[in-house]
């Protein structure tokens, strides 16, 4: 139990002399110091183990980002179901879906189920608000039932959640710089419990200069990649969140794994990669354009086919070369079928609803705030049902 856990830390580091103070948010952490909102402390080695909130902190914003985990719980369980799961003991559980999901059982015998899948919020925001989401809550209900059927009547008494801190490449990291003493511990991306406490072990033999074989371990000395500039950062994440959930409706559908390509990179060097991202941005304001500024013509080929007469539609492009086109895209309602042979789109609604179905797969309803990737490949119908305008990121393979 985390709060278990750190309830009993701070007893133990107290009882041995440590000072802990509460309510006060750091708001600076430079070498020899931290600033907080109370005051400064200084000391010869400071470390930064502040995971996912280390996104909200201009020096270290795009070293992590904070993706949200979701859980529920049922209520306590009788022994006879207990005993129908074959689930005896206090083993973890997690399954072989892309989407990950978890579950353990409790000291007071309740099922805590948690999984991913909640979206990345622009900019890296973290917000209490964002512990709750209807939709990821509702589906992790319904996946506690397809997997534990024997609690189909059991009610959901707690349902909460928060971020997690990942690295660019998911890898944790012990480092100790000792010229200037600032040091740096995290990545856990959600296996913190026992990891942090390796990574504890590691940065506390690395000050004290021991020579353990802690201070040899693949945690010392990793330095991730920083993560994308804002917006191919959001449109990254969340495209391949979309993937994921695409990826597992197949898999139940098919009854076939889904094939673990590599994802199309788009390929620009940083400077590439920065100029194009500050292009992009406009399109987020893209709801505020009039649509008479919008280039107007009739839907159709290459990638779309109406089914329904002619469908109007109005576009503007930001960015256009020859891996990446961005920009906003409105369409009156209708039905029309796409194919995207050559390349792959991903898209966020601005206003409007439309429902997508892959061949032979779920119909999916888009409203305002959706976003969805559509992989290179895939095949099927779009119909919009109220006037839709959306931002889209074209990608193609050089």
């Amino acid at each position: 139990q985390p709060w278990h856990l750190v309830r009993g830390l701070a007893r133990v580091l107290e009882s041995r002399g440590v000072e802990i103070f509460e309510d006060s948010p750091a708001t600076l952490i430079d070498q020899g110091r931290v600033v907080t909102t109370s005051g400064e402390i200084c000391a010869r080695y400071v470390v930064r183990a502040i995971e996912s909130f280390a996104s909200q902190m201009e020096p270290t914003k795009r070293s992590i980002v904070p993706l949200y985990s979701l859980m529920v719980a049922t209520e306590p369980l009788p022994d006879h179901v207990w005993h129908s799961l074959g689930w005896s003991g206090r083993e973890t559980f997690a399954d072989g879906r892309n989407m990950v999901t978890y579950a353990q059982r409790t000291v007071d015998g309740r099922i805590a189920f948690g999984g991913r899948g909640a979206p990345y919020h622009f900019g890296s925001q973290i917000a209490d608000r964002f512990d709750r989401h209807e939709g990821i809550h509702r589906k992790l209900e319904e996946t506690v039932r397809e997997v534990f059927p024997q609690v189909a009547d059991a009610k959901i008494t707690h349902r909460w959640g928060g971020p997690v801190g990942a690295p660019r490449d998911w890898h944790a990291f012990a480092n100790v710089d000792h010229s200037t003493g600032l040091c740096a511990g995290g990545g856990y991306v959600g296996d913190g419990v026992a990891l942090a406490n390796l990574v504890g072990r590691t940065l506390a033999h690395q000050i004290a200069d021991t020579g353990d074989p802690l201070t040899r371990s693949l945690l010392v000395g990793h330095t991730s990649k920083k993560w994308e500039v804002e917006p191919m950062r959001w449109l990254g994440v969340n495209g391949l969140l979309a993937l994921t959930d695409f990826a597992d409706r197949r898999e139940r559908r098919t009854h076939q794994p889904s094939k673990r390509c590599s994802p199309c990179v788009i390929d620009c060097s940083a400077d590439e990669c920065v100029r194009y991202s500050r292009e992009m941005t406009i399109s987020f304001r893209a709801l505020d354009i009039p649509a008479s500024e919008l280039a107007e013509k009739p839907l159709g080929q290459p990638s779309a086919e109406p089914l329904t007469g002619e469908i109007m539609t109005r576009a503007k492009v930001f960015l256009d070369n020859e891996t990446v086109t961005s920009g906003t895209w409105e369409c009156e309602p209708g039905a029309s079928r796409w194919e995207f042979t050559t390349r792959g789109e991903v898209i966020y609604v601005l206003k409007g609803s439309m429902t997508v179905q892959e061949d032979g797969g779920e119909a999916v309803k888009l409203t305002a705030g959706s976003s969805c990737i559509f992989p290179i490949g895939w095949k099927g119908t779009w119909t919009v049902h109220e006037t839709l305008r959306k931002v889209f990121v074209v990608y193609r393979t050089k």
